[in-house]
């Protein structure tokens, strides 16, 4: 083989031999959409670690305003501490199921300091009356406090009670899937986002959407969390709406 034939031959060899960049990152998985350059992932935002498998948690709200679900945060590792409190769907998280990936948004302001509740000396067809006070160590049981039921206890209000200016009203017009919170769903937003500094909510009593009889409906207390009954007429009781995602 004379001189130019083997060198030819020995250019076909090392152009056949995979690059040192190729190389490097056969065998590296990066996760996330990550990509691969010369043996290290470069992460998108809201994603840290070699293969990029870990979130920042000072990127979450990032990660929410991109389109990245509370149960995926939630799976990849974040607690629900630091996801309650974050904006998502336009509403603040305060609640999810982490079976289910659904959950609870608080709307971002009060609504109306002068709502009263409504529909005095009438007996909601359609809305449990709830007369337990609630236990402090268990969740609620009882149709028309628990949690999810305030979508439908704000649907029997509007179907029978056509007062202006009253709490589940005020709720609605924000939009058809926002609501007045039952027992429970305004509980957990005083215990996930108030007790934690969020949510911007006042030290003062706001109404919820479970029914006592004609006369009461129950409210809770930010300043000290009790729960207890007001006269439905009332209108010194802050109204705060939620939604489900």
């Amino acid at each position: 083989m004379n001189k130019l034939k083997f060198f030819i031959f020995l250019l076909g060899i090392l152009i056949a031999i995979p690059s040192c960049k190729e190389d490097a990152c056969e065998s590296i998985i990066c996760l996330n959409n990550s990509t691969c350059n010369e043996g290290t992932c470069e992460c998108p935002t809201g994603y840290t670690g070699v293969d990029c498998g870990t979130v920042d948690h000072a990127k979450i709200q990032d990660l929410l305003n991109s389109g990245v679900t509370p149960k995926t945060l939630y799976d990849d590792g974040i607690m629900l501490e630091h996801l309650y409190g974050k904006i998502y769907n336009d509403g603040i998280i305060f609640y999810l199921n982490t079976t289910t990936g659904t959950g609870l948004l608080a709307s971002i302001e009060d609504e109306n300091l002068n709502g009263s509740w409504g529909c005095y000396d009438v007996d909601i067809s359609n809305l449990n009356n709830v007369t337990d006070f609630p236990l402090a160590s268990e969740s609620e049981t009882k149709d028309g406090a628990k949690i999810g039921d305030g979508q439908m206890n704000t649907n029997a209000i509007l179907a029978e009670c056509f007062e202006e200016e009253i709490a589940a009203k005020l709720c609605r017009n924000i939009g058809a899937e926002w609501f007045l919170p039952s027992r429970d769903e305004l509980n957990s937003m005083y215990n996930n986002l108030h007790l934690n500094g969020h949510g911007n909510f006042a030290n003062v009593s706001y109404w919820t959407s479970t029914e006592y009889d004609g006369f009461s409906a129950w409210f809770q207390n930010f300043n000290d969390g009790f729960q207890g009954l007001r006269i439905k007429v009332e209108t010194n009781i802050l109204i705060r709406a939620i939604k489900h995602f």
